[in-house]
């Protein structure tokens, strides 16, 4: 072996012995427990060495005696525990009270004293990395062994040594204890805040370029496990391409540096990691390695880049939104978009403004400012006009103690649209004049303002005869020039209307009843000078009929009824003009007791309903029937229908009545065989009713009768009067599922391009055109021809006024669906129908 050789084996052998300790500070499993076993292996090989030393020296001295088998033995126990100790750290107790025993044995074998002390000192070298308890033990057995020892030596060392020993052990002991416990306690407070932090703590390995030591975070936040960081390369493995750049700069020693990169988590996703870097240098001021922190920035970036997606959509919304501070001072805008500003007609920043001073820019402001009280509940709101003249709703939100939110919303185009329905629901078609419901309205905020008025009521005479002659579109052509010189003559002040058909009304305010009668007259005769249509002079003659508030009446129904009585009145006389006289009134005082009868027999059940059948034109089989209510007074006898009927219209209690007679129609229907229906007559006066639709659907469903087989009626003038209300019931008639046929067709104005649009099932053709068709030809094919029509839009047709057998058979050929009339059968209790339906029928 050359010299070379000799002293390259000695400086692997150093390298082997010292690399250990010199990577031991940067090991990536590197801990204060570590540190201390590497220093106990070392103790543990030296006493092995020694021990083996001193087994041989016995055993060359005396042989397999005692004392070299009870060296053997300690040695083998001493190895053996090391053996164990290094497997499982747990069982150190156990190591602890072997370790003792090998050292009293190896005192007790007659070990030289100063070899037991050389031992017992290692021993406590070794305790010290213990805990306070343990290392008190190992303590204990070192001061026995050298007691053993002391006692045993032909030539015992002086008492001083032994107690050197012991009070040197103890401060060795005591010291060290401290400063290991004090380690410990730091290397745990460590550990703790680095498991504990959502940050990654990494430093550089030294020779080993690009791998890391990271602290147990990283496996958390990136899920990849913590020996893979040590592997040179991996931080770029997991590094997004474009931030590359970014992760080679920190390898290379980038100082002092903070960036943001994108590093794959375990699961395929990114995460975004803000990267801190710093350079660790010695106590002389070298730089020795990097070190740094990764923090988690995904969150906080996604967090930021909605906040962003979510200003530049507020900033850039059509919807005004402003955000005020209201912490009991003056309110003051935090925040306010584009659209805000054009609100308030502001083309400064808003923010910073208190709210009373954009007040006196923007008086609307003040409105607001009261939403915003401090006793405004959660949510308000108010509507306003905008600076820019458009209408907007101002949504004003809580949102803490000190902040409120406020949505502008533009509703400039639904307050306009509710306004023209508003006035469309008020505006007679054809005449553009308010219609019944706005000339009711009217009325009644008169009486209500207690404010004197007259009522007339305008009725065109012989006006059918117009329409017969010259066809509807002349009658509508007249009736709009009728209703331009009634507003014409008008006084200011004054509400022309039109009632429907040729009826017309007129609100005089402040007038009397003699001013009345004068302007009545004045009216009277305007309304009779020629009108001039395709070429003919036609002259209209029109009765007018007064009642005046309040010598006449006092609420709305009674004064129209009495101006009603009036108008009636000046027909029946041809007095053109005549003012309401209670003496006059065939009602009056009779009525009054009717009503209260009419009341009282409602709340009693005292009517009755009668039924009369509807029968299948081309089998003669009935498929129905049209209830009709009767009324035996007990003083008076029988009262004719339309008169209980007008006596319930103007004593509102034509809705009672109504829902009556719906409940027992529904309730006769139960016991009716499942082909047959029920037809009910309603009112002009229920399609005010705000809850028919609503009540119509509970008694529908308390009945358990199918809605189809409920049919409810309306006439043709009905409908006319005012179009709007009478659409708005029939379509939720229809979403009701229950069926609506319209009465008496042909006796109003209405077309049939009209009734193409109207939400029925069927038609009811009134009795006039049929006994026409007995003894006219023309009117035989004009029945035929509304027929035709009427089945040709998909409708239902049934013909009223079969009086005869003449008059069915004229309906035979026609298509006709159902008839009615005295000849297929009279109004009859229901007893009475059942046992037609048991009779033959025509095939």
């Amino acid at each position: 072996m050359s010299g070379f050789d000799g002293f390259a084996k000695v400086q692997d052998a150093w390298r082997a012995f010292v690399e250990p300790l010199r990577r031991d500070r940067f090991s990536a499993t590197h801990d204060d427990e570590h540190r201390q076993m590497e220093l106990c292996s070392i103790l543990w090989a030296a006493r092995h060495a020694f021990s083996i030393v001193y087994l041989v020296i016995l055993m060359l001295a005396a042989g397999p005696a005692t004392p070299t088998i009870l060296v053997g033995c300690a040695l083998a126990l001493g190895i053996g525990a090391q053996w164990a100790y290094t497997r499982d750290r747990s069982r150190a107790v156990a190591i602890i009270i072997a370790d003792a025993l090998v050292l009293v044995g190896f005192a007790a074998a007659g070990m030289p004293a100063t070899a037991v002390v050389i031992m017992a000192t290692s021993a406590l070298v070794w305790a010290a990395t213990f805990r306070p308890g343990r290392a008190a033990l190992v303590y204990a057995c070192a001061v026995v062994a050298v007691l053993v020892a002391w006692a045993r030596a032909p030539q015992p060392p002086q008492i001083a040594m032994v107690a050197g020993f012991c009070v040197l052990g103890a401060m060795l002991m005591l010291r060290a204890v401290r400063l290991n416990m004090g380690a410990r306690r730091t290397a745990d407070r460590e550990r703790m805040v680095a498991n504990s932090l959502d940050a990654v703590l990494w430093e550089q390995i030294p020779g080993r370029e690009g791998a890391l030591k990271v602290s147990p975070a990283a496996e958390r936040i990136l899920g990849h496990p913590l020996r893979s960081w040590d592997r040179p390369g991996f931080l770029e493995s997991i590094a997004h391409p474009d931030d590359l750049p970014h992760v080679h700069a920190l390898l290379a020693g980038d100082e002092d540096s903070v960036r943001t990169w994108r590093l794959r988590h375990l699961d395929g996703g990114w995460r975004w990691m803000e990267s801190r870097t710093t350079s660790v240098r010695d106590r002389a001021g070298r730089h020795a390695f990097h070190a740094g922190v990764l923090i988690d920035r995904t969150d906080q970036l996604e967090a930021e880049r909605e906040a962003l997606m979510f200003g530049n959509l507020v900033a850039s919304s059509p919807i005004g939104q402003m955000l005020v501070r209201c912490n009991g001072e003056a309110p003051v805008i935090d925040a306010a978009n584009t659209a805000c500003r054009t609100v308030v007609g502001a083309a400064r920043e808003l923010v910073g403004t208190p709210l009373h001073d954009l007040a006196g820019e923007f008086p609307a402001i003040a409105d607001l400012l009261t939403a915003l009280s401090h006793d405004m509940p959660t949510a308000q709101t108010i509507e306003i006009a905008g600076a820019d003249g458009r209408i907007y709703e101002a949504h004003a939100r809580v949102l803490s103690e000190t902040t409120c939110s406020v949505d502008f919303l533009d509703i400039t185009e639904r307050v306009e649209h509710t306004r023209l329905v508003h006035a469309q629901a008020r505006q007679d078609e054809l005449t553009g004049l308010p219609n019944r419901r706005a000339l009711r309205e009217a009325v009644t905020s008169h009486l209500e303002a207690g404010t004197p008025a007259a009522l007339l009521l305008i009725d065109l005479d012989d006006f059918k005869e117009v329409n017969d002659s010259l066809g509807h579109e002349t009658g509508d052509q007249l009736l709009r020039q009728i209703g331009t010189r009634i507003q014409a003559s008008a006084p200011a002040g004054a509400m022309s209307a039109r009632l429907g058909g040729d009826e017309f009304a007129l609100l005089l305010p402040g007038a009397g009843g003699a001013e009345a009668r004068a302007f009545g007259t004045r009216l009277v005769t305007a309304i009779a000078a020629p009108v001039v249509e395709d070429g003919l002079a036609l002259r209209v003659r029109s009765s007018v009929g007064i009642a005046t508030y309040p010598d006449d009446a006092t609420d709305t129904g009674e004064l129209m009824r009495r101006a009603d009585v009036a108008m009636y009145r000046a027909k029946r006389r041809r007095s053109r003009v005549e003012v309401y006289d209670a003496d006059a009134d065939p009602f009056g005082h009779e009525r009054l007791a009717l009503v209260a009868d009419l009341e009282h027999a409602l709340a009693g059940e005292a009517l009755t309903l009668h039924h009369q059948p509807l029968v299948e034109v081309a089998t003669g089989r009935i498929m129905g029937t049209e209830v009709l209510a009767r009324w035996k007074h007990p003083r008076l006898g029988n009262i004719p229908p339309e008169t209980f009927i007008e006596i319930a219209e103007v004593s509102n209690q034509i809705g009672t009545l109504t829902r009556w007679v719906i409940r027992q129609a529904l309730a006769d229907l139960t016991g009716m065989p499942g082909h047959m229906d029920v037809s009910v007559n309603l009112s002009v006066r229920n399609l005010y009713e705000q809850d028919l639709l609503g009540w119509l659907a509970a008694a529908v469903a308390d009945s358990g009768v199918a809605p189809h087989r409920l049919v409810l009626e309306i006439t043709e003038s009905t409908v006319m009067d005012d179009q709007t209300a009478a659409m708005d019931v029939l379509e939720g008639i229809r979403r009701l599922g229950v069926r609506t046929w319209i009465d008496d067709f042909g006796t109003g104005h209405s077309s049939f391009s009209r009734l193409r649009s109207l939400p029925v099932d069927g038609v009811k053709i009134d009795r006039s055109f049929l006994y026409g068709a007995r003894d006219s030809d023309t009117d035989r094919i004009l029945l035929h021809r509304m027929i035709d029509l009427v089945l040709g839009i998909g409708l239902q047709v049934i013909v009223e006024g079969v009086e005869t057998a003449e008059c069915l058979d004229l309906l035979a050929d026609t298509g006709c669906h159902l008839a009615q009339g005295y000849h297929l059968g009279r109004p009859m209790p229901l007893a009475g129908v059942v046992p037609l339906l048991e009779l033959p029928q025509a095939a």
